[in-house]
């Protein structure tokens, strides 16, 4: 491990990095439990206690806005102004805080979970016990931390400066280091601490394609050639198969060695840590609502939100619905683009329906790019 090389400005780093404008939602179809995609924040979800104070630290744009679901009070740290707003404006984060955490000046005792996912890996190692520390200050006594922590052992004084920006500046994980180097850590602070490391042994398409670019060479190139011409349905298949073999290691608690490396579910508390299934929560089962942005929600036929250079993105079936919030225009415009198949072969027929009535307003057909 290295503590000579940190990120200068963690501030003007993290401002639009993970700022992606989304509502985070995995609860609304009962299927997205499964996906692997899904996997950390429903881990978090599933031990987190109904009503209960929750401090997310490192929260980005609100992706574990699902314990709303269980009635909880999020608070978010961030160093991002622009993920916070997001983090409250479409996910329904009760209170933020923008910056260091060692400058979060809240009461002592007050939150019942303290829970973080990919962020203890960003922290240097010279403020590594000062930050648990301080969290745990922020719990209530007997509370307890959740923490899915990006692990593996990595020499940072070996890194050449190219494998630097690669690896280290991409992302901004200046702080990795081994699964018994973090258990070890943490039990300085509280008396029971438990963890075992995922996503070492299946990991989901995107993980895999985003593994080459910073190891390249390390995974075998027929198979990153047939993930990278996955159609959604392959991917999505692909994913929920790999959820449910997290799934059932997580349930059958299935040990991982101390030299394991990838993504460390780590629970810490001062009482016993009890046993809890990952298994869907039927009270958020019948719920019809996909995910949310400014003026729309998407309902059934669509896919989760996908990320790339161009911006957000969704892939649609070939019947997918869209609800329009307050849509009181005669004029409506919408900028629609399909890259398979192509339109002019497919046409897309678009209706618009009243909700009161059912009634067809209008419809058209999308048959070329203009």
């Amino acid at each position: 491990m290295s503590e000579t090389r940190n990120i200068e400005d963690p501030t003007e780093f993290y401002e639009n990095r993970f700022a992606f404008r989304q509502a985070f939602d995995f609860l609304s179809r009962p299927v997205d439990f499964f996906d692997i995609n899904n996997f950390k924040a429903f881990w978090i979800f599933s031990k987190v206690a109904p009503n209960s104070l929750v401090l997310d630290l490192g929260c980005g744009s609100g992706r574990l806005a699902c314990l709303k679901a269980k009635g909880c009070r999020l608070t978010g740290i961030d160093f991002s102004a622009s993920a916070l707003a997001i983090a409250q404006e479409l996910n329904g984060y009760d209170a933020v805080f923008q910056g260091d955490v060692l400058n979060y000046g809240e009461q002592a005792g007050k939150f019942d979970h303290v829970v973080s996912l990919d962020v203890l890996g960003h922290i240097p190692f010279t403020d590594k016990d000062k930050v648990i520390g301080h969290l745990k200050r922020l719990l209530k006594p007997g509370g307890s931390m959740l923490h899915g922590i990006e692990c593996g052992h990595m020499d940072y004084t070996a890194l050449s400066p190219e494998q630097w920006e690669r690896i280290v500046k991409t992302d901004g994980h200046i702080g990795i280091e081994s699964k018994r180097a973090v258990l070890d850590r943490f039990r300085r602070f509280f008396e029971h601490v438990r963890g075992e490391v995922r996503f070492d042994v299946v990991a989901g398409v995107s993980d895999y394609i985003k593994y080459d670019t910073m190891f390249p060479g390390e995974l075998d190139p027929d198979l990153l050639r047939y993930m990278r011409c996955m159609d959604p349905c392959e991917k999505k298949a692909f994913d929920l198969s790999a959820g449910l073999t997290l799934i059932k290691m997580e349930n059958n608690q299935i040990q991982s060695n101390d030299n394991a490396e990838g993504f460390l579910l780590l629970q810490a508390s001062d009482r016993p840590l009890p046993n809890q299934a990952m298994t869907p929560s039927p009270r958020v089962a019948d719920r019809d609502r996909i995910a949310m942005t400014d003026g729309a929600v998407f309902l059934k036929g669509w896919y989760e939100p996908e990320q790339t250079e161009q911006g957000m993105f969704r892939w649609a079936r070939r019947r997918a619905y869209l609800a329009l919030k307050d849509c009181r225009t005669r004029r409506l415009r919408l900028s629609l683009f399909t890259s398979y198949p192509l339109i002019q072969k497919k046409p897309v027929d678009l209706y618009i329906i009243s909700k009161e009535n059912d009634r067809v307003l209008a419809t058209t057909t999308l048959s070329d790019t203009n």
